[in-house]
């Protein structure tokens, strides 16, 4: 059994499913923010709230670039409640951070 022409993937394959599949979230969670952005904006015209559920994956995909970081930000302080589930207690002081600096007190 020599050669390597069999079906199996290699582990630079595998690299390359993961960063596309990376790519594919981060591409909805940006799609998904912006929605969120203008639709916390309309509430903004009533006496409605809005609440911000993120869980893990998705806030990964945040903290991949600094315009998602911004993007969930102005989503984030637009909103009532902010709730990151089913992170890693580092995940969740890291969002904490990253929304504390970007409000003024």
């Amino acid at each position: 059994r020599g050669g390597g022409g069999g079906g199996g993937t290699s582990a630079s394959d595998g690299a390359l499913e993961g960063a596309e599949a990376r790519r594919k979230v981060s591409k909805r969670i940006n799609a998904r923010l912006s929605e969120l952005e203008h639709y916390v904006r309309s509430l903004r015209l009533t006496d409605a709230e809005a609440a911000l559920v993120i869980d893990s994956k998705s806030l990964a995909a945040v903290f991949e670039s600094v315009a998602m970081q911004q993007k969930f930000v102005r989503v984030a302080v637009q909103c009532s409640a902010v709730v990151v589930c089913r992170v890693s207690p580092l995940h969740k002081a890291l969002a904490i951070r990253l929304v504390k600096e970007h409000v003024s007190p």
